[in-house]
Order: C-alpha cells, then structure tokens, then sequence
C-alpha cells in the first residue's frame, strides 16, 4: 500500500510525537504505522490508548481501513461520520455487515434490532469519494447491492459485494456509473447476471472477476464464457450481453446444493428435486469449462457456504498484501 500523503497529519504530528521514535524519515514512520493499522482498525485504536504523542499518529488512521458489522457497530459508525466532517476523507478501505459473523454458541446470524433503513447507503456514500476498497454485505434482498447504482467510486481498486434476488414487485436498474480504476470485483448472488452487464464500459481497468454462491441465474455467465472461447453452447435461449473485458483471472464458485428448499408440489411434480440436478448438472458444467484448454485463467472452487467471517479474513489479507478470495480458500464459518 503506498502511503497517502493526503491523510490530515497536523505539524504538530511532525515535530512532537515523532520524538520516541528512532532518527528515521519522518514520511517512513508514517508508511510504517499506516501499514501497522491495515487491521480494520484495532491497531489504531489500540495505539490512541498508549500515550498522546501515539494518539497524534493514530488518529488520522482511526478509520483508514475500518470495519463495521450489524446493528450497532454501523449505527455507531455512521454516528462519528455525522459529528465529524472530516472523518469521511479519512476512510480509504470499508468492510460493512448488515449481519453479525456467525456465533457458534448462539447459533444465529440475525441481529438484535432491526438495520435503520438506508444507514449502510449513507455510510458508502459518505465516504465512496476516497474509498480504494469496499465489501459490502446488506441483510436481505430489501437492502440489494443495485441501490448503489448511482454511487459513484472515482479511486475505488477493489470491490466485493452480496446481493439477493430482488423483491418481484421491485425493479432494480443495474449499475450505470463506471469505476474507471476498479481492477477486482467480486460478486456473490445467486442470479448475478443483473449485476454483470456491460462490464467493458463500466470497469475498464478489470483484470479478476469472481463469481460465487450462484445458482439459475449463473447460467448467463457460463453461456458468455464459452461465447468468449469459442466452444459450443448447449443453451439455445437469448442471454443479457455481459461484454466481458479481458480479464487474467476467473474465479467461479457455485452455490452448495440444497433438498431443503421449501417449494410446492405442482401435479405431483417436487419442483425440489427439478432445481437439484440442474444445479448439479450446471456444476458439472463449470467444471468441464475449467479443464477445457481455451479457458485460460478459470480456476473453480468447491460449493461452499461463505459466511461474514471468511470475507471479512479475505478483505483483510488484501489490505496485507495476501491474495484474500483469489487465492486457495480454507472456510472458517
């Protein structure tokens, strides 16, 4: 991460609290301890409590790289942005959760008390002007990733997102605004083809693309994939023109499959079992597209549940340096 000297270090920072600190340059202790608080925050925190000369470097850190998840924590959250002008300008990577990461001993994800509707928008769109990564998990379909369709992200590099099937009464446009600098997008939806179109136009700059936990609506995908390497498609029907851009880097995952959805018999025929082997002939079918020579930079990782604590470990192996989702994933939920 390259230090970013737009960060509010005061003269005071420069000449008092430098003082502990052996004779180095004063912009490499400033790299040194912005790469120290890479940590969502803990380690800002923790240095604002050891003396004040630490508190005057660690305050402009406090929210360089902060993460939030449920109820209170965004409450409380987008509280200290309202009190504080300047703190928005601060924030340069964002992990937020509408859902708490899951609790063994209680066994639920779901809050407390009820997510104030639109607080995590106001929070992104806050601090979406100087954002260079985002994860953004919402709680339901009620809060879908496409709201965000407006915001804009001028420096934002990498984005991960959840999004849910829409409401049917609901007709959310897909994202029209381009994030000219966005080099890595993840996506995890089960249909994510809505949120998928025309990303030549709108990140140009893209070079990874993962797609996890889809399911029917990844259909679309693989049809554009094989288009892109020329190999036959069994699918006759029309599909949304996705306009892949070059990309280095494929990473698809399907959803796990599921005999505990709770559909209704018509005529004696379980719509359960119907949805059971497309999905499994759909993951026969990403893996074959994998082997295939043509299919340079595929890579297909197993069916797997991915909770809140694993992305929230793979925005932070980034933020370190790590290869975070790209690389080989060992699930922690």
């Amino acid at each position: 991460m390259q230090f970013d000297r737009e960060l509010p270090f005061s003269p005071v920072c420069r000449l008092d609290a430098l003082d502990p600190f052996p004779p180095l340059p004063t912009e490499l202790i400033l790299v040194i301890l912005e790469l120290a608080c890479m940590d969502g925050g803990q380690t800002a925190r923790t240095l604002c409590l050891v003396s004040k000369h630490f508190y005057v470097l660690a305050k402009p850190l406090l929210f360089c790289s902060i993460a939030v998840c449920g109820v209170d924590q965004i409450e409380a959250f987008s509280h200290r942005l309202e009190q504080d002008p300047l703190a928005p300008a601060t924030v340069r990577h964002l992990f937020i959760s509408e859902r708490m990461p899951y609790n063994r001993a209680k066994g639920s994800r779901f809050p407390f008390r009820k997510m104030p509707e639109g607080m995590s928008l106001r929070i992104i769109q806050a601090v979406a002007p100087f954002l260079e990564t985002l994860c953004y998990l919402p709680f339901n379909d009620y809060c879908d990733i496409t709201c965000l369709a407006g915001v804009s992200f001028p420096r934002s590099r990498e984005l991960a997102i959840t999004t849910y099937p829409p409401p049917c009464n609901f007709d959310y446009p897909p994202p029209t605004v381009p994030i000219p600098l966005l080099e890595r997008l993840h996506v995890r939806a089960p249909y994510p083809s809505h949120y998928l179109q025309h990303l030549s136009q709108l990140y140009p700059r893209l070079t990874h693309l993962k797609v996890s936990g889809f399911e029917d609506g990844g259909d679309c995908l693989i049809h554009e994939l094989r288009r892109l390497w020329g190999i036959p498609s069994t699918e006759s029907s029309e599909h949304l023109a996705l306009g892949l851009p070059p990309l280095r880097r494929i990473v698809l995952q399907h959803a796990p499959l599921r005999w505990d959805i709770n559909f209704d018999d018509f005529d004696g025929f379980d719509v359960r079992d119907a949805k059971f082997w497309r999905d499994l002939a759909r993951i026969k079918e990403v893996a074959e597209l994998a082997e295939s020579e043509v299919a340079v930079g595929l890579s297909v990782e197993e069916p797997a549940d991915v909770g809140v604590k694993q992305l929230k470990l793979d925005w932070l192996s980034r933020l370190d340096g790590g290869q975070g989702c790209w690389g080989v994933r060992r699930s922690v939920d």
